[in-house]
């Protein structure tokens, strides 16, 4: 009697499973190798990762979780996030945690944890399981952006204390800063964000726009002066800086200088027109003893003697060198060893009081004829008070043919 093997008579089912439960087993080994790979993966990332169940007790965290967040081993799985941080209850941050438990919709915040002294950048984002934390330490970045913020506003308030208007334009000729004093002298209550050419048309004139277009272009800096018309109806001394996102403009109000210039200038003038119209021969002296002016009638008594000069003014008046080293006339002595000797004047009287000097000459003109001169010699003082002209006057007296 024979009998067939026992596995013959099984179903074909049954003789596979051995085969099915090796394969899942092979495969239950590779899933874990994998989630083992991908567990020591998020273990030695730089951002910290802290899991929560939905009732808050934490499940994991990996090793920057750790040292960011001043956890235990102790606490995983065993402490809810409000037993471990209880500073964040009742903040905006615990709000956002929950909104993001209920609504199972992603969300970003920054967030300053006094206790550790630590910001840090999350990403709250939901799982299956509850929440994951995604976050990383922003306290370096921001310590160094309130550093930056600091040194913004010290320049800032450097900048607002400055009697100058200081103006930042960006390469796109957009004010992207503006002082008070900017805006006190622009007569504006903002710049920000206006356009330099359309907020302020005459700068498309010149000397603006050439030299506010060579400092942008060139990275030059360029200065000038120049008035700039109604409604403003000022007169600016310009500095234009470039700096990294454009060029800084630093204007100064001078139309009250300009205005005591042109007064200056035309009460010149009219010094000038009375001492051209005058009798009397007028020079004067700077304190190297170079002559600085001349009028009309000084102009004709020297114009023998300074027949073989090209200019006059700025030439040196002929003293010896001991002489030239006294700035103050206090003797005629000078004044007549000067002259050739064959027609050096001879002095008839002379007299003193105080700085002035006062003396009656006769000489030998250069046309060979004789006069009688008066000297008056008075020294001129300068702003800050010192002595630096002396501008000698002539005139003459008693001209008479020579014999």
């Amino acid at each position: 009697m024979k009998f067939a093997p026992a596995c013959a008579a099984m179903p074909d089912s049954i003789a596979k499973a051995p085969v099915t439960l090796n394969r899942r087993a092979q495969f239950r080994r590779e899933s874990d190798a994998e989630n083992d790979s991908l567990a020591r993966l998020v273990a030695r990332l730089p951002e910290a990762i802290l899991c929560f169940d939905r009732n808050w007790v934490i499940t994991y965290a990996n090793a920057e979780a750790v040292r960011v967040s001043h956890i235990q081993p102790s606490d995983i799985n065993s402490k809810t996030h409000w037993q471990l941080f209880p500073e964040t209850v009742g903040t905006a941050l615990e709000r956002t945690y929950r909104t993001v438990m209920q609504t199972r919709i992603a969300q970003h915040v920054e967030h300053y944890y006094a206790p550790v002294d630590v910001w840090v950048d999350v990403h709250i984002l939901p799982t299956d399981e509850g929440v994951a934390l995604y976050y990383r330490d922003l306290t370096d970045r921001k310590r160094a952006e309130t550093l930056r913020d600091s040194a913004v506003r010290q320049l800032e308030q450097i900048f607002d204390a400055s009697p100058d208007s200081i103006v930042c334009i960006n390469r796109n000729w957009i004010c992207t800063f503006a002082n008070r004093a900017a805006l006190d002298i622009l007569k504006t209550d903002t710049l920000i964000g206006e356009n330099l050419w359309e907020r302020f048309p005459s700068n498309q004139k010149e000397p603006f726009r050439s030299h506010y277009r060579t400092t942008m272009d060139r990275r030059i800096a360029t200065e000038f002066e120049a008035y700039y018309p109604e409604p403003l109806d000022i007169w600016f001394r310009v500095s234009a800086r470039p700096f990294e996102d454009g060029i800084i403009i630093f204007s100064s109000d001078i139309t009250d200088r300009k205005g005591a210039e042109l007064l200056r200038n035309a009460a010149a003038r009219q010094l000038r027109q009375v001492l051209e119209t005058t009798t009397d021969a007028v020079v004067s002296l700077n304190h190297h003893w170079n002559f600085t002016f001349l009028n009309r009638q000084a102009r004709q008594l020297l114009s023998p003697w300074a027949s073989s000069w090209v200019r006059i003014c700025g030439r040196n008046f002929p003293l010896r060198p001991t002489q030239r080293a006294t700035p103050v006339i206090t003797s005629i002595e000078p004044w007549i060893t000067a002259f050739p000797a064959s027609s050096r004047p001879f002095i008839r009287n002379h007299s003193t009081s105080g700085s002035r000097f006062n003396a009656d000459l006769t000489a030998t003109a250069w046309s060979s004829s004789f006069a009688t001169l008066r000297l008056v010699i008075n020294p001129i003082k300068s702003s800050s008070g010192s002595r630096i002209f002396s501008p000698p006057s002539s005139r003459p007296l008693e001209p008479r043919p020579g014999t």
